[in-house]
């Protein structure tokens, strides 16, 4: 990968709002709504703290606006949104990152990415995150939450028009060219679906030992032409994000995912970068303490973006 040109900043005001898709006589039938951020989010204090400037490199800024997509219904106009900034970002030799959202916009990043970058490369994906994200729409009985979908999405497990079509991701990623961690919820169907699309799981322990993920980035590093790294703010441990949606157990020190996030910057094969699921807008010292988690995390990325 050559030295990046500028660095792409995509922000977005809108917070989580449980969209839901489910099987209907044979259709795929949405649910979905806007919900605007209240309270002063993770985005406008990572650039009241100048964290841009840590990647060294001229900087522009894209914000999604509904508006400017509201011939769809919100879960595709924004998903477009998200799918086009990453796009135009790489099409400009910029790194991208992603300084708000959830990890339903995942599929879209990476599709940005494909068509930046052309049908010939080889992408690969790091997901950092507490939940596997990898139920199949088409096993459920009722509606799932779209949330609750991306990776099966992008590993063409679920949903392919809405990959495609949405997405603008027309090829699956290789299930070998996904690195999972930690992943510690997780029910037997998850499990089953992780083992049938090949992806590579480290689990809690693995991902505390510095040594075994160096070898499991660098491994994935070498087979792939370019990575997208995902950050769900819900690695880390509970007390470093009290404005989630709703506790999740366990998870990692700051300190630990900071390393581990270096590690996959130091590659040189990183292109986008998301810092997703910091901006649940319950307010007061709960948002503060989020935003101050995703600023470290994200100065980790920006520091080692090579």
């Amino acid at each position: 990968m050559k030295r990046l040109a500028g660095l792409t900043v995509v922000e977005c005001p809108y917070c989580y709002a449980q969209w839901a898709a489910e099987i209907r006589q044979g259709e795929t039938v949405f649910r979905s709504s806007i919900r605007q951020c209240v309270h002063p989010q993770a985005a406008d204090f990572y650039r009241s703290q100048k964290v841009y400037q840590k990647a060294g490199l001229p900087t522009e800024f894209l914000w999604i606006n509904y508006s400017d997509w509201n011939q769809y219904p919100p879960h595709e106009g924004l998903t477009r949104a998200f799918a086009q900034a990453v796009r135009q970002g790489v099409e400009k030799g910029n790194g991208v990152l992603l300084a708000g959202g959830y990890c339903n916009y995942a599929p879209a990043v990476l599709g940005g990415m494909a068509q930046a970058l052309g049908p010939e490369k080889r992408l690969g994906l790091v997901w950092m995150d507490a939940h596997a994200d990898n139920r199949i729409l088409e096993k459920q009985n009722g509606p799932l939450r779209l949330v609750s979908v991306p990776m099966a999405v992008l590993a063409g497990q679920t949903m392919p028009e809405f990959r495609r079509q949405i997405c603008g991701l027309e090829r699956p990623i290789d299930g070998r060219d996904i690195l999972a961690s930690d992943i510690r919820i997780m029910d037997e169907s998850c499990a089953q679906n992780l083992i049938d699309a090949g992806v590579r799981r480290l689990d809690a322990s693995q991902f505390e030992q510095e040594e075994v993920w160096r070898q499991a980035v660098e491994a994935l590093a070498g087979q792939v032409d370019a990575l997208y790294l995902s950050i769900d703010a819900d690695i880390l441990k509970p007390e470093r994000i009290p404005g989630y949606e709703k506790a999740v157990p366990y998870g990692h020190d700051l300190e630990t995912v900071a390393r581990n996030i270096r590690i996959v910057m130091e590659t040189g094969k990183v292109w986008a970068v998301s810092a997703f699921c910091f901006d649940f807008d319950k307010g007061g010292e709960a948002d503060r303490q989020n935003r101050q988690s995703g600023l470290a995390l994200v100065s980790a990325a920006l520091e080692s973006w090579v």
